[in-house]
């Protein structure tokens, strides 16, 4: 999720730059709402995960970041993105705070160890993900494709998630 995630989050300034024409101000109020909404989900999202399952809470979330990215294709008026980009914060908190709650439930013996690959492995993936976003937005010229893949390939990590969990298990079982 971070590959996919910073594939498009890198992008978004440039995109609001060159798509609506906007001041710097004013992208950076757009970035704020997102903040703004992911810090208080960020919080709540612990609180809703706790009480309905990370499962469930992770899912929400891929499905709001899809719902964000799959807008972008249609967005013609800037004003929108105030609304549609709290979605994205959101959506990213409750599955941050999901997929970190999955930690909780390791053996104390691999917590540690599990924590730390958690943290490498979003690291690296994220880097990847800003380059390959750059790929698809500059090299490719196609911010449109970019949105696409990125609400695709999301969409379906809150699909086949289950699967993709139950499988991990499996591995280490």
């Amino acid at each position: 999720s971070s590959f996919l995630y910073h594939s498009l989050q890198q992008r978004l300034g440039v995109y609001f730059s060159q798509i609506f024409s906007l001041k710097q101000l004013i992208i950076s109020s757009i970035f704020t709402v997102s903040t703004f909404s992911s810090i208080a989900f960020e919080f709540l999202g612990g609180i809703f995960s706790s009480r309905f399952g990370f499962v469930k809470i992770t899912r929400i979330g891929f499905f709001l970041m899809s719902i964000f990215s799959f807008s972008l294709v249609f967005v013609n008026d800037y004003k929108l993105l105030y609304a549609l980009i709290a979605l994205w914060g959101i959506g990213w908190a409750l599955s941050h705070v999901g997929l970190s709650s999955r930690l909780t439930h390791f053996e104390d013996s691999i917590m540690r160890d599990a924590s730390s690959l958690n943290s490498s492995l979003r690291f690296a993936f994220g880097g990847l993900g800003a380059l390959a976003g750059g790929i698809f937005a500059y090299d490719l010229g196609s911010y449109k494709l970019l949105f696409f893949i990125v609400t695709l390939f999301i969409f379906m990590l809150g699909v086949f998630l289950n699967r993709i969990i139950n499988e991990g298990e499996e591995s280490y079982g």
